[in-house]
């Protein structure tokens, strides 16, 4: 036997060992009902989900501040840093703690301000976005290492006499910065840049005929999707800030979204049977051309479900689903119903069942089940009510705290 074929058996044997230390995904579509609720300890604390098998965290619990702890609201931002060893969470009032990931768990590392929700390098692992400044419009570049802040752009010195105004999203991709801003308030902004080192685009919407409700990019940071005010004109608008065009969606436009390297997903149907658990894939340069990501769709037919979608950009996609009981009452329980899942983007529909996330999403935006993976696609971070079972905030609100979902 020669060196090679040595080390081809050795590599063989230890592949075959480390397959029988990962856990059994269950992809089946057997309706699976939520067991009686888990038992918590305090953050820090680890435990199985009952049903599916994978590892949770707990990564917050009230004695932190007596308030709620959330992922950010967008699964657009990057919520972890670019190699997966460093997430942040942000307190109901908006604070924000970072945190160390690693095998000794997670280690509190810092708690930089921002007046907006940070994004994460999609590059440098060290680096966080934040905003500040005397206005709170300059773009700033937080260092985890050195725990300091470096200003970036201050968007007043591309729109002068602005006044009243706010940065209403602040985004990262492939070396380009994307931020929203000029309205008093949401839904009212119409500004929108992309700024690298090399230079600046700037887009004004209003001429255009809408403001805007949130704008994302995609990862190679060409691509960014204007969502206009009440949908109108249009639900998506995408802006080719290589062609400096605006292209509006038409085709299977529904679902929350999620971006890649020049792709799109979202939860609607491209074709075929109509059910509220499908979503579709398409690129960017050929917009009303999706295909369907599940072949055949579930039954029976579900209307009041919906999710959140994240995407590391390449390889499955991360859902957390949640039944809104108002529209289906009597629906029959179903396979994915207030599930974390892993859904391949590959079309063959073999759909991993990874947890009950157990929040309670009527009513309250941040009851619903916000998930957010790291880029290696081994992490998901959500948000919980535990059933609205952690206690009040100090407003007499119902607390949620974040949890962080192991798949290796």
């Amino acid at each position: 036997m020669t060196a090679i074929e040595q080390i081809q058996l050795a590599r063989a044997a230890l592949d075959q060992a480390l397959a029988l230390l990962q856990p059994v995904r269950i992809t089946d579509r057997v309706a699976r009902p939520k067991p009686a609720l888990p038992a918590l300890g305090p953050a820090g604390s680890q435990f199985t989900d009952p049903t599916f098998g994978s590892r949770i965290t707990r990564i917050t619990d009230a004695t932190i501040s007596g308030g709620s702890w959330r992922v950010p609201s967008n699964t657009h931002l990057a919520a972890w840093n670019a190699d997966g060893t460093a997430f942040y969470v942000l307190g109901g009032g908006g604070e924000v703690r970072l945190y160390q990931w690693g095998a000794g768990g997670a280690r509190l590392i810092g708690s930089p301000y921002s007046q907006v929700e940070p994004c994460f390098s999609r590059t440098a692992p060290d680096v966080l976005y934040t905003n500040g400044g005397a206005h709170a419009r300059t773009i700033r570049a937080y260092s985890l290492p050195a725990g300091t802040f470096a200003d970036l752009l201050d968007v007043d010195t591309l729109v002068p006499g602005l006044d009243g105004t706010y940065l209403g999203g602040l985004l990262h991709a492939a070396g380009a910065l994307v931020v929203f801003f000029g309205g008093a308030g949401a839904d009212q902004h119409h500004y929108v840049v992309r700024w690298t080192p090399g230079g600046v685009k700037l887009l004004d919407t209003l001429p255009l005929g809408y403001r805007l409700h949130s704008v994302s990019v995609d990862l190679y940071g060409r691509y960014v999707l204007l969502y206009p005010t009440n949908a109108k004109p249009y639900q998506v608008i995408v802006w080719d800030t290589q062609t400096n065009t605006t292209t509006p969606m038409t085709v299977a436009t529904s679902g929350h979204d999620a971006l890649g390297f020049g792709m799109l997903i979202n939860a609607d149907v491209a074709s075929g049977p109509w059910d509220a658990a499908q979503w579709c894939i398409r690129k960017l340069s050929n917009l009303d051309h999706p295909t369907n990501l599940i072949p055949e769709v579930l039954t029976p037919k579900a209307i009041g479900l919906a999710d959140h979608t994240s995407w590391p950009g390449t390889g499955p996609i991360f859902s957390g689903t949640y039944r809104n009981q108002a529209v289906e009452p009597e629906r029959p329980w179903r396979a994915w119903d207030d599930e974390i899942l892993r859904i391949p983007t590959d079309g063959t529909g073999v759909v991993e069942r990874l947890a009950h996330h157990r929040s309670d999403s009527t009513p309250g935006f941040w009851n619903q089940p916000i998930v957010n993976a790291d880029p290696t696609g081994r992490f998901v971070l959500f948000t919980s009510n535990w059933e609205k079972t952690l206690g009040l905030d100090p407003k007499g609100q119902v607390r949620q705290d974040v949890f962080l979902l192991e798949l290796t």
